[in-house]
């Protein structure tokens, strides 16, 4: 949101219009802190930033603080802000969130704007050449959007309802967050009875990342303890009668490879009554090699990872102190003990899927790897290893990616856009594009935790605020791309601000949902449906 000072009657009665139409839209238009110098040539640069989660608004925070005389617009495609923060984040990981209230201040900055339900491109609301013809620079901030596959047969299993529910196969794993996280477009991908309907009560994960251990937990969790996060209620009722008890996860390579974190899979070995199978002595034979001894002395981390699993036996089932003192008052036997496995060097090859039967039927093969050198990394699959397991349903998490964005240059082998410290670098033309940066996953692929996506975005800010001193330096006066009241002009006349949401409205969201999940004894109620944000917003 910004505060114009005019410097012409033509601005002034541009401006007049705006804050007319802002007073039916309720897009406030409260006072900047600073009384900038003027609209035009005097150092105030127009900022836009495609995408609201952490690395948009890491960019944007960072953007404030190096500079006084700034405005950011933020757009996203829908309703809610914060990505991955909101819809990603695991339901029984608050804690993880809390930065969400530091996302709170930056939009409601008075130089920072939110136009939410706004998407970016040729086929949406406005597409990237529109938005850099207005603004000074432009981010590109929109993450990854896809999964990666597996691209085996049967993996996709038979789409119905319109092509956009998968019934058997192996299911996108961010798909499943989405659902239980409430992420509007993933809500119809999956019927009241997707956990409930097989008989063998076995779900498989292909990955070893910390997705796949988030849908394990929220697998084999106590419901109960569940029900008082910010989980959907559907969600929940899908849990409360799911018949899975039973969770293996599998990696094609072996236990040094995984990248989950050691707090993740210590929140897994400690979910009460959920036993811990595993194989030591396939482990055992891995970590006694030269190799992971070679690993294992360069990284600490890999090594409380790895010390981790030795502390657990297979017949280990983790329970609380307050849980082991109430097992003894009461009878526990009512309770069904449940359980999960790491399986490593193992590959799906097939999934074979009957529709007329509830379960399913996978071909997997092990691997061993070639560990001539530390650095070798050559995967071998082992003749004659094939196996086959029966199951209910099954996940993958083996990555994401990002996809192209028209008239973007676009690494198809890295997936990423190329760029130079976020700078957008064009390979056909060995140039950087002036006032075109990336920032966040879409910039380096799916890597890291918030604290590295919040670094890469303070990179591309920093690289920003260089090249716009650049710009001061060079010469006296600084021609705009447009002064803001002209921006808010043409938008207004895209019909953008009759689509979109303000950050004050999303704020009603965000309200609406705590009263709701207050009501219900819980953090939060989400809305899952965008018709109902919007009416909530404009309420």
């Amino acid at each position: 949101m910004y505060s114009v000072a005019p410097r012409s009657t033509n601005a002034f009665n541009k401006l007049c219009r705006f804050k007319e139409f802002a007073k039916i839209r309720k897009f406030s238009i409260p006072s900047t802190k600073k009384d900038y110098n003027s609209e035009t040539g005097s150092g105030v640069f127009n900022v836009a930033v495609v995408g609201s989660g952490a690395a948009g608004f890491y960019t944007t925070s960072k953007l404030l603080d190096l500079r006084e005389n700034i405005n950011v617009d933020i757009f996203e495609i829908i309703p809610a802000p914060y990505g991955l923060v909101r819809y990603g984040v695991a339901p029984d990981h608050p804690e993880v969130k809390v930065c969400i209230n530091k996302f709170e201040t930056i939009g409601t900055d008075p130089r920072v704007r939110y136009f939410g339900n706004v998407g970016i491109g040729n086929d949406k609301d406005v597409s990237v050449n529109h938005l850099r013809s207005l603004y000074d620079v432009v981010v590109l901030s929109q993450g990854t959007s896809r999964g990666r596959v597996l691209n085996i047969p049967g993996e996709e299993g038979i789409l119905i309802a319109g092509n956009k529910m998968q019934v058997g196969g192996i299911h996108s794993g961010r798909d499943f967050v989405n659902f239980y996280n409430g992420y509007p477009d993933s809500q119809n991908l999956f019927n009241e009875d997707f956990l409930s309907r097989g008989t063998t009560g076995k779900a498989l994960l292909f990955g070893v990342g910390n997705v796949s251990l988030d849908v394990a937990r929220i697998l084999l969790s106590d419901v109960d303890s569940l029900s008082k996060t910010d989980i959907t209620e559907r969600a929940l009722e899908m849990l409360s009668t799911s018949t899975i008890d039973h969770v293996d996860i599998f990696g094609r390579r072996g236990s040094l490879q995984s990248s989950f974190t050691t707090k993740e899979l210590r929140e897994l070995l400690k979910l009460p009554r959920v036993k811990f199978d595993f194989d030591y002595t396939e482990f055992d034979r891995e970590l006694g090699t030269e190799y992971a001894k070679q690993l294992m002395s360069k990284s600490r981390q890999l090594k409380r990872k790895m010390d981790l699993i030795k502390q657990y036996q297979s017949s280990r089932v983790a329970s609380s102190p307050a849980e082991r003192l109430s097992d003894a008052i009461k009878d526990t036997k009512s309770k069904k003990e449940k359980s999960w496995s790491l399986k490593f060097f193992t590959s799906p090859t097939s999934v074979e899927f009957n529709s007329q039967k509830t379960s399913q039927i996978i071909k997997l093969v092990k691997n061993r790897l070639d560990t001539d050198s530390v650095s070798s990394k050559r995967l071998v699959k082992i003749q004659g290893s094939e196996f086959f397991e029966e199951f209910d349903v099954a996940f993958k998490s083996i990555g994401y990616e990002s996809t192209p964005i028209d008239d973007v240059p676009f690494d198809s082998q890295k997936k990423i856009i190329p760029n130079v410290s976020g700078r957008v670098y064009d390979p056909s033309t060995d140039s950087i594009l002036k006032g075109l940066y990336v920032s966040g996953w879409a910039k380096t692929g799916p890597t890291g935790v918030l604290a590295n996506t919040m670094q890469d975005a303070y990179e591309t800010a920093f690289a920003i605020n260089a090249d716009i001193q650049s710009v001061l330096d060079s010469q006296s006066s600084t021609p705009l791309n447009k002064p803001i009241s002209e921006i808010s002009e043409v938008l207004l006349e895209d019909g953008i601000f009759k689509k979109c949401i303000d950050f004050s409205q999303w704020l009603k969201i965000k309200d609406h949902e705590l009263n709701s999940g207050n009501k219900a004894g819980k953090l939060a109620e989400k809305v899952t449906d965008i018709n109902e944000m919007l009416e909530i917003a404009k309420s």
